[in-house]
């Protein structure tokens, strides 16, 4: 009987395994998920990325370019004046609302009109 090594061969990021995580970054999925994609437990696959900065890399690498197609295809829906799209982005991107939350009741008032008084207001 043979002593050969019993286990998982040793980890190393291959070109293949950079741009499995690059395309699932991009995708918008988590590192714990990448990790599972791979077949790595997420603590060992966060050591990893410790010891070999390319990791981490083609994360950021990944997530760039799902954020860039993300964007791009936003402009394209507010290029076609997409109400719910310029709506987002304005809210995402201005800290814009529709409503004023300063503005929550207007006082009433009351106007004389042939001699007769009428209040109005909005609570």
């Amino acid at each position: 009987m043979s002593k050969g090594k019993v286990g998982r061969p040793k980890f190393e990021p291959t070109p293949e395994i950079l741009e499995k995580i690059e395309t699932y970054a991009a995708m918008g999925m988590r590192k714990n998920s990448i990790a599972f994609a791979l077949d790595l437990n997420p603590s060992t696959y966060s050591e990893k990325q410790s010891e070999y900065p390319e990791l981490a890399k083609a994360f950021e690498r990944g997530r760039s370019k799902g954020v860039a197609h993300a964007a791009s295809k936003l402009h394209e829906l507010i290029k076609d004046k997409h109400y719910p799209a310029i709506q987002f982005y304005l809210k995402s991107q201005d800290d814009w609302k529709e409503n004023d939350p300063s503005v929550t009741t207007v006082q009433p008032i009351t106007v004389t009109v042939d001699g007769k008084k009428i209040t109005m207001g909005i609570e």
